[in-house]
């Protein structure tokens, strides 16, 4: 017998797996969600609604920015979101002791057994993470942290980006190929402090659904909308 061999999986270990979603038919618990469309939909907007409302029944939530200044966090409302809820800890580039790179491999250092169970990673924007996301040496090893994250019992959520005609995703194919679930982001509507949004599955492992969100940005409150109602044009 080889020493390795004790790890491998047991039947007891494959007996309690389910598919558990954080928000029924879009958010699956251990699994890489990758959102993207083109600038300007309001996609740090839907986040930040997420981030609220997941923080109240996950153990932490991570949000990692990388893409926004300081300044327009607090007219966001971050400052708000933190005050309120102690287990999310939002990360700026501006207040790190670190580089990009080293930041990456501190949560892969700790991404193993079941390290970050029940965690959210927020993660604002990929392109910010890979100096070139063109290059699918550089995307396969940022996404591969994303996977070992994963592994590690965490939930990893990433915001990218499409083409300037907004049609496909933007860079190299090993993040679409490397995520569990992807969806194209669409803005709808704003009325009033309300933003309104539609998802379209893109690719899936999980059984997942088109789907329609909005956002209050004054409370960040997050409120599922009809699916055929949110994909309606004008």
């Amino acid at each position: 017998m080889f020493s390795f061999e004790t790890m491998a999986l047991t039947v007891e270990d494959l007996d309690n797996q389910e598919t558990i979603f954080y928000i029924n038919n879009f958010l699956v618990s251990e699994a890489i969600t990758m959102i993207y469309g083109p600038p300007s939909q309001g996609k740090t907007w839907f986040m930040l609604g997420i981030a609220k409302f997941l923080a109240p029944s996950c153990k932490k939530v991570f949000y990692i920015d990388f893409d926004n200044p300081k300044r327009q966090l607090k007219e966001r409302g971050v400052d708000s979101l933190i005050k309120k809820h102690t287990n999310m800890k939002y990360f700026s580039k501006g207040g790190l002791n670190a580089t990009t790179t080293e930041f990456l491999q501190e949560l892969n250092s700790n991404a193993f057994g079941q390290n970050y169970k029940d965690c959210i990673f927020i993660i604002d924007s990929t392109r910010d993470f890979v100096d070139n996301i063109h290059n699918d040496t550089q995307a396969k090893a940022f996404m591969q942290i994303m996977k070992n994250i994963r592994d590690a019992g965490g939930t990893p959520i990433l915001i990218h980006h499409a083409t300037k005609n907004g049609k496909v995703i933007d860079g190299s194919s090993e993040f679409a190929k490397s995520a569990d679930n992807v969806y194209e982001f669409r803005q709808k509507a704003r009325i009033g402090n309300e933003l309104q949004w539609s998802l379209r599955v893109e690719n899936d492992r999980d059984a997942i659904c088109d789907c329609g969100f909005s956002v209050n940005t004054t409370t960040l409150e997050l409120k599922d909308m009809d699916p055929v109602f949110s994909t309606m044009t004008e």
